[in-house]
């Protein structure tokens, strides 16, 4: 598609792991488009068709595409609210998708939220509960032990 940048695909094949999961075969595809393009409900409908018919028994509807750009907008609103926090200097936060949850219907990720804290602070645990509600609280899905931090 001449839209997109980049696409990445990741696959979670319970078949591979154990033959005794009763799990179907589901992935997450992330699209990063060119600038000012878009891709429409029919194209995302497209790859999951493409992306199901190159694994055997993924069914389309088994297949997510996520937007990389929304991801990257909610990262950048994260790190400008964690930046009013007294001892964070910086911060970057990535979501990755988490391999085994793909087929409740709605995307799941963890994230690593990396701090650079001013020089001679530090963050207490109460800021870190603080850090993992926020982060939970605005990404659907984010489970609160599935947010890593780190302090640099």
């Amino acid at each position: 598609m001449e839209t997109i940048e980049e696409a990445r695909v990741y696959l979670d094949l319970p078949q591979m792991y154990s033959n005794k999961e009763n799990r179907k075969p589901s992935a997450n595809v992330i699209l990063k488009q060119k600038p000012n393009s878009l891709i429409n409900e029919n194209q995302k409908k497209s790859i999951s068709i493409f992306v199901s018919s190159a694994v055997d028994g993924l069914e389309p509807d088994k297949v997510k595409v996520v937007d990389y750009y929304l991801l990257t907008d909610l990262s950048e609103k994260i790190v400008n609210a964690l930046k009013i926090m007294k001892p964070i200097e910086d911060a970057i936060v990535v979501f990755e998708p988490q391999k085994n949850a793909f087929n409740t219907g709605s995307e799941k990720f963890s994230a690593i939220v990396t701090l650079k804290l001013k020089p001679c602070t530090l963050i207490n645990e109460d800021q870190k509960k603080t850090i993992r509600d926020f982060v939970s609280s605005t990404v659907e899905g984010l489970e609160l032990d599935k947010i890593e931090i780190f302090e640099v």
